[in-house]
């Protein structure tokens, strides 16, 4: 894959890609994949979890900054953040503008300040419309259900129900002498023990399929977040401007 990208800078030297683990790949906030030269390296959980345009996406991402180091404009110009200069931006912008079979670098979540804002729209970036973030917000709100809140596969509960029904209709048998106590009493023991050892398997079952699913409710979530910073950093860096009789970044 990133191979077949290199056309598109300049020819440069090809970058190896491995997928590994790494402790920035623990942090609070993970990135996907990062360029340590002489390589790329993928965050395990990214390929599994995301699309392959998602994935392009972040593969182009990671040779634009091996593209900068190859020609020594990595640390040049302004800063939008800590990593991503203006050499970025407009390397990035230029690539999405080829609308290449779904290649899109996003840039969206480096908009996280007036400067950062500044420096994209100067280049000829347009800042994302804030609407979509609903629409993320409903998958998140599904997803949270989905995961944390009680579904037709909460076993625990379906035990609960059947325990109880097992110990109401055992001391009904057992009060109207239809079957003796003791035998009761087993009955009720050998039914609680097999609907636990049922639950339990089937809950690490399902407990499985929810951890799976964690990675993509994360990355759901730090789309809404960076969504919502960035109206909030709009809508102040907008009225600030319109206080000094300025145009607005986005005009």
């Amino acid at each position: 894959m990133a191979d077949a990208m290199l056309p598109l800078f300049n020819n440069m030297p090809r970058v190896r890609l491995v997928v590994r683990d790494d402790e920035a790949f623990h942090e609070e906030r993970p990135p996907l994949a990062m360029y340590a030269f002489p390589v790329i390296v993928v965050n395990p959980n990214h390929p599994p979890t995301s699309s392959f345009n998602d994935l392009k996406g972040t593969i182009c991402h990671e040779l634009i900054h091996a593209w900068l180091n190859w020609r020594g404009l990595d640390r040049r110009g302004e800063f939008l953040d800590e990593h991503h200069n203006e050499a970025f931006v407009k390397k990035a912008l230029e690539i999405n503008k080829m609308n290449i079979d779904g290649l899109r670098v996003d840039l969206d979540y480096l908009l996280t300040n007036p400067k950062a804002i500044e420096i994209y729209t100067r280049l000829g970036g347009t800042l994302p419309s804030p609407k979509p973030q609903a629409e993320h917000i409903k998958v998140v709100k599904r997803d949270l259900l989905d995961l944390f809140g009680l579904s037709k596969n909460d076993y625990f509960l379906k035990v609960v129900l059947v325990c109880v029904l097992l110990v109401i209709v055992s001391l009904i048998l057992s009060r109207a002498n239809v079957i003796p106590g003791a035998v009761a009493g087993l009955v009720l023991r050998t039914w609680v023990i097999a609907a636990l050892v049922w639950s339990s398997i089937e809950a690490w079952k399902e407990i499985g399929t929810r951890l799976s699913r964690k990675t993509v409710l994360e990355k759901e979530i730090s789309v809404v977040v960076g969504s919502l910073d960035r109206f909030i950093v709009r809508f102040k860096y907008d009225g600030f401007a319109g206080c000094r009789g300025l145009a607005s970044p986005a005009q």
